[in-house]
């Protein structure tokens, strides 16, 4: 599934009507009277990987995973993430995505690094996933119930159903390469 662009027939800040221009040998909306161009862009998300060793899962190593209660992919868990809204940096999104979504306000740490492209996403297919490492302490929450079914921590070793397939490819990551996660605090 191939992402669509809006379709400009006038200018969305003159009303003139639109031309076609070629620029870097690409065909795109023009506006002649103000000179406005469109560059048709994905979405962007952003998405934290909150990772640690739990005591109530007898230390394995755990991700926070968030259980979706809304299409698409609806009962399938992924990384707390949410749609960068427009004038915000995408920490201050991941910020608030982990407040609204698990409770977690206490963000003391978030290291860049990810982006990869989500192409199952009817809502925005090829939009740009942005993962975040993320160090947060805090009460785990379920702070958006129309959102999420449930906020927990999962073992890297137990089954888990993900539904998006670039949430899975990061979880498959760190189950593959647990000390790259995982400060081991004994020998594995």
């Amino acid at each position: 599934m191939q992402e669509v662009p809006a379709v400009y027939w006038y200018c969305p800040f003159c009303g003139k009507a639109l031309e076609v221009k070629t620029e870097e040998h690409r065909e795109r909306k023009h506006c002649p009277s103000c000179q406005w161009t469109h560059y048709p862009t994905p979405s962007i998300a952003v998405a934290a990987v909150v990772t640690e060793f739990r005591q109530e899962k007898n230390l394995q190593p755990c991700v926070l995973m968030v259980r979706r209660n809304r299409e698409p992919f609806k009962g399938t868990w992924m990384f707390p993430a949410g749609f960068l809204e427009w004038g915000e940096h995408p920490e201050d999104t991941l910020i608030r995505e982990l407040r609204e979504e698990t409770g977690l306000i206490a963000v003391y740490s978030i290291n860049l690094w990810r982006v990869e492209r989500s192409i199952n996403d009817p809502r925005s297919p090829e939009h740009l996933v942005i993962f975040y490492r993320v160090q947060a302490r805090g009460d785990v929450i379920n702070n958006d119930a129309d959102e999420n079914l449930a906020v927990q921590w999962k073992s890297i070793d137990e089954p888990i159903e993900i539904g998006f397939p670039v949430h899975k490819g990061i979880f498959n990551r760190i189950k593959d390469r647990p000390g790259d996660f995982f400060d081991y605090p004994f020998k594995m």
